[in-house]
């Protein structure tokens, strides 16, 4: 038997699991590894097991899930839960391609993620562990974990959705720029094709990264709602955006930032409130919520929610400028203006969603929605961070172009 220990980090805790598993089970070969193992295949020519260290260990559970695994047939699963929470897998003899994000910024969930994507193939029998209270060594932070449970546990427990060729226009196009991002990136494609709603298409721009992100892309150049786009070099968002335009086939454009996720209901609440949208409207925004990231391991927080403004006001914004998500853009007011401006003092690479709010505030209306769509990651070290042209510097220029006329 193959017993996978998922940890944070090796440490003395690890070991000793080790040794108890081994005590319990002398024929297993206890492998640890982190929340991010690859799962790309399992070929199980045995049974397999999967815990994590950060539940305390019941031998007599774990003895229970080991025998249940061994009477069951090839192709079956037992899991141990204890209400909503998944405390072990195990199969026998299941040979499959796992289709979890290699990166998943919430731990607690990859053993849900697991369950929900294996049981596609898998037959489940469930093990309760009545164990009145499971000691989760890793959870201090009560309202993160609340948190959690409210946002991110819907999405994992979903399944992708089984996805056929649209051969009608989609309501809405979703473009993510990428740049560099190969550990953000999966799991902002696995909230759309998680989403409770399904006509959509997405089109991601590959804007010259040099880590692994042309690798990660070729696992959906065959998807039939996806695009894949290649800039032969380092373009910035502006260009990216306008290249990602000129293959939009909606109506409408939702702009998803590698890095950040889609609320499961998303696309179903931004599809009800097109329907009822005059030809003036430009753009669609909502709320969104913060979540942050520690530095040292990138493990994310509960931050805080962030509301959108009930009416747009560009003098107001300006004075007190934040980022406005989701951004839903009115296809045909895009091509109006050519798409994103490709020429300002920062060589089009900053401010590029205010330049935009800007411009369309100017011609057309926007409309609100008073729910919470998207979720975005405050990055310990973001590419904003990083510029050397500050806001306000950027603002006079805005400002006096846009007294010239926007020429």
């Amino acid at each position: 038997m193959f017993v996978f220990i998922l940890t944070k980090e090796k440490s003395p805790r690890t070991i000793e699991l080790c040794k108890e598993v081994n005590k319990v089970c002398r024929d297993a070969e206890v492998k640890i590894i982190d929340y991010n193992y690859h799962w790309e295949t399992i070929n199980a020519t045995r049974e397999v097991l999967i815990l994590e260290e950060r539940f305390t260990f019941n031998p007599s559970i774990f003895l229970s899930c080991y025998n249940a695994i061994r009477k069951e047939k090839e192709g079956t699963g037992v899991v141990v839960k204890e209400g909503d929470t998944i405390i072990m897998i195990g199969f026998n003899k299941v040979d499959f391609v796992q289709s979890m994000p290699k990166f998943i910024p919430f731990y607690r969930f990859l053993l849900l993620g697991l369950y929900t994507q294996l049981s596609e193939i898998i037959q489940w029998k469930e093990i309760c562990s009545n164990q009145k209270e499971i000691m989760d060594i890793y959870s201090p932070f009560k309202q993160s974990i609340e948190k959690e449970d409210q946002h991110i546990y819907p999405i994992m427990k979903k399944q992708k959705q089984f996805i056929t060729i649209n051969k009608t226009i989609p309501i809405l196009s979703i473009v993510i720029c990428t740049y560099n991002n190969v550990e953000y990136l999966e799991w902002a494609i696995y909230s759309v094709l998680t989403q409770s709603f399904q006509d959509w298409e997405l089109i991601i721009v590959n804007d010259g990264s040099t880590d692994k992100t042309t690798n990660l892309l070729k696992q959906y150049e065959k998807h039939p709602r996806i695009i894949v786009l290649e800039n032969s070099r380092n373009m910035g968002k502006a260009n990216s955006l306008t290249k990602a335009l000129d293959y939009v086939s909606s109506d409408w454009l939702l702009e998803l930032d590698a890095d950040d996720w889609l609320a499961v209901d998303c696309l179903k609440e931004i599809a009800k409130n097109i329907a009822n949208c005059s030809n003036d409207i430009s753009l669609i925004y909502g709320n969104y919520i913060e979540w942050s990231e520690r530095r040292r391991d990138k493990t994310l927080f509960y931050s805080t929610i962030i509301y959108g403004p009930k009416t747009f006001n560009l003098r107001e914004y300006l004075e007190h400028p934040y980022p406005i998500a989701p951004r839903i853009y009115n296809v045909d007011h895009l091509k109006d203006i050519k798409g994103w401006k490709l020429e300002d003092i920062s060589n089009a690479r900053m401010f590029e969603d205010v330049f935009m709010l800007a411009t369309l505030s100017r011609r057309s209306a926007f409309k609100y929605i008073n729910a919470q769509l998207y979720h975005r990651r405050l990055r310990a070290k973001s590419i904003t961070d990083q510029t050397n042209i500050p806001f306000a510097t950027w603002k006079v220029w805005l400002l006096d172009y846009l007294s010239r006329g926007e020429k």
